[in-house]
């Protein structure tokens, strides 16, 4: 009986060191991607900085854009406890792209989180990805569902599409008066560094490209 013990403690010790290994492993793990993450926040917060002063440079590297982008639709779904992000392209697969990848990123996840934000509470966002290989254009929608004070938006037609990145104008959530009412001028002392859709535009256009909004009936 006695050698039958042992072997059992044996077992035991190197059961509970494996535990242990494992146990130290994921901590490591964790505290890597909570580095990772603190260090790209800084990095963003920069680069939004260097944006509204003109001053950043895209740094172009050759990139799988699906990829790219679903790491943002699994951040923004950590942080917001949603699921419901699909992302789809066509074709699929996409060919490869050269395009800076931290600024893609950051454009991506301020149209997901404004998405999140001004849709429906708890709606799906589609990511969808075409490119036309014909005209050799890429187009990235970023499709919510209609939020609430939708069918004013719609009513107000262009003039809210527009303003949207006008720099120093908000389109608020809530409603006072008439239609009109939402659109109102930021004083110099409560502009933010970003003005959100301003900078987005920015973005847009270091890329060659353009942001557009749409809301539709």
């Amino acid at each position: 009986a006695r050698p039958s013990s042992m072997t059992k403690l044996a077992s035991l010790g190197i059961d509970a060191e494996a535990e242990i290994s494992e146990n130290v492993v994921r901590c490591m793990n964790e505290l890597g991607k909570s580095l990772n993450d603190t260090l790209e926040t800084i990095m963003v917060e920069a680069m939004a900085r260097d944006l509204v002063h003109d001053l950043y440079r895209p740094n172009k590297e050759r990139i799988d854009l699906a990829s790219v982008l679903s790491g943002t639709v699994d951040d923004v779904a950590a942080v917001s406890n949603l699921t419901r992000f699909p992302l789809i392209t066509r074709p699929s697969p996409l060919p490869m792209f050269y395009f800076d990848p931290q600024l893609l990123r950051y454009l991506h996840r301020q149209a997901l989180s404004n998405a999140c934000k001004y849709g429906k509470i708890g709606g799906s966002v589609l990511t969808e990805i075409t490119f036309d290989n014909k005209h050799n254009t890429l187009e990235i929608n970023v499709i919510n569902m209609p939020g609430q004070y939708h069918d004013r938006l719609v009513a107000m037609g262009p003039k809210a599409e527009e303003r949207v990145f006008f720099k120093g104008y908000q389109i608020h959530d809530r409603f006072v008066n008439d239609t009109d009412s939402i659109l109102t001028k930021k004083t110099e002392s409560t502009q933010l560094p970003g003005d959100g859709g301003w900078v987005m535009q920015k973005m847009a256009r270091m890329m060659k490209g353009e942001c557009k909004i749409k809301f539709l009936e």
